[in-house]
């Protein structure tokens, strides 16, 4: 399950993925995500936008593993950004 580090709140669309390797999955409605390994080690990476990506080891030996994440708020200082659209009839009015 993965949860909000700071409010404990479940976490959905998470994407994990195993790193070094094109296997991945993401969490569900409930924060809940499966991932099946072969057995071996392994880095997982959560991620989600607006919080700090957080790496962690895991072992898999063939017995299922409960791995639990909490997940903490990234700080990002952005620049501005401005966005307009004019719709293509204004172009061809000009």
């Amino acid at each position: 399950m993965v949860r909000d580090a700071e409010t404990d709140e479940i976490l959905r669309a998470v994407s994990i993925r195993v790193e070094g390797a094109r296997t991945g999955t993401m969490t569900d409605r409930s924060g809940s995500y499966i991932l099946r390994l072969a057995p071996g080690t392994y880095t997982l990476a959560f991620s989600m936008i607006g919080y700090a990506t957080e790496r962690l080891p895991i072992s898999v030996t063939g017995d299922p593993v409960r791995l639990d994440v909490k997940l903490r708020p990234a700080i990002s200082v952005q620049q501005e950004v401005v966005v307009t659209a004019e719709t293509p009839a204004v172009a061809i009015m000009r």
